[in-house]
């Protein structure tokens, strides 16, 4: 049997997709996909947001159709990849993702399973390695080669991997439980702490129980703690070099600002400097 043919990337996909400026419309509102709406364990979009046009961030510019395949091209080793679900029709993306539209004779759900694959994400990652900020290029990913089996093979390919995937993810139930568990624990152990007005606290070794930082897993970390702290009495910490064991400081660092994105950049400076000067009177 004669090994798969070849393609590069942007011959089997529709590149670019349609360009939208949400601020010419400012009382409208539309669906905004950006890299945190991306579960990169389960590969779905959980947490889209509605806006107003006059919100829209700045890279909210692509028009996204059902079966379109995002890639996150930030931080492309956590692997934020998710094909758009029917009921996101027409949304728009951040341009932190590659969007591939597949075309006729390619499986959407085929390139998807691809782009969760340990090549693609070692390709990616391999391209950022030793970067200052860990990004590709949509160019980078529309220029690498992808295996194309007849369309029934890339079917079977995907419904297996999709039921792989799947297991993993009813799996998770117990594991969630539990999770959910701590997380009570640790919000019951941080108000306790925050009614003495003279203490702060430091957002530090986040992956030290983990073997690593996830986007999920920060974000609940860091909401909770700024809601019941507040801004005012929260720092930024990196926990390095002992971090190092598990992720770059790149990685963990894009992970904390994707996460303090969703507050003020007043917030954020408070959060990443002005707090820290405050409190070690520096």
């Amino acid at each position: 049997m004669s090994a798969w043919p070849t393609a590069l990337v942007r011959e089997v996909v529709d590149y670019p997709v349609a360009r939208v400026v949400p601020e010419a419309a400012p009382e409208r509102p539309f669906t905004y996909i950006d890299i945190s709406a991306v579960d990169a364990e389960r590969k779905e979009i959980v947490a889209a947001r509605t806006m107003l046009g006059r919100e829209a961030p700045s890279r909210a510019r692509q028009q996204v159709l059902p079966a379109d395949v995002l890639v996150s091209t930030t931080r492309p080793n956590l692997n934020a990849v998710a094909k758009v679900p029917p009921e996101l029709a027409g949304a728009i993306a951040s341009t932190g993702f590659a969007v591939l539209r597949p075309r006729a004779g390619v499986d959407a759900d085929y390139l998807l399973h691809w782009t969760r694959s340990p090549g693609f994400v070692a390709a990616v990652s391999a391209m950022v390695k030793g970067a200052l900020y860990p990004a590709v290029t949509d160019r980078q990913v529309l220029d690498l080669m992808i295996p194309l089996p007849p369309l029934k093979e890339q079917r079977r390919i995907a419904g297996r991997l999709g039921d792989e995937l799947r297991a993993v993810v009813d799996f998770g139930p117990s594991i969630e439980r539990r999770a959910s568990t701590l997380a009570a624990l640790r919000r019951s152990a941080l108000t306790t702490m925050a009614a003495f007005p003279n203490l702060h606290v430091k957002l530090s070794g986040l992956g030290m129980f983990n073997g690593g930082v996830t986007l999920p897993q920060a974000r609940q970390v860091i909401r909770d703690t700024i809601q019941i702290f507040g801004i005012e009495r929260t720092i930024y910490g990196s926990n390095f070099p002992l971090e190092k064991l598990h992720a770059s400081y790149a990685d963990f660092f894009g992970v904390y600002r994707t996460v303090l994105a969703e507050y003020s950049e007043a917030k954020q400076r408070a959060v990443l400097h002005d707090n820290a000067v405050k409190f070690y009177r520096l």
